[in-house]
């Protein structure tokens, strides 16, 4: 199993048990601030009062 294969079932987590709004779930974040990059494979952003954002990377554990 490919690590993208586990994409929809994040994703699916993030809209259904965190709330996270539909059209802010997506793959394949990059982030950029001065010479700090980080990449998030899977982010959603609740539609809670207290917005939050779920950055997720996932690693293969496969060799």
């Amino acid at each position: 199993m490919l690590e993208k294969d586990l994409y929809p079932a994040v994703e699916d987590f993030l809209k259904h048990r965190k709330n996270c709004l539909a059209e802010y779930v997506g793959t394949e974040l990059s982030l950029k601030s001065g010479k700090k990059l980080m990449r998030a494979d899977v982010f959603g952003v609740s539609n809670e009062a207290e917005k939050a954002i779920y950055l997720c990377e996932g690693k293969n554990t496969q060799p």
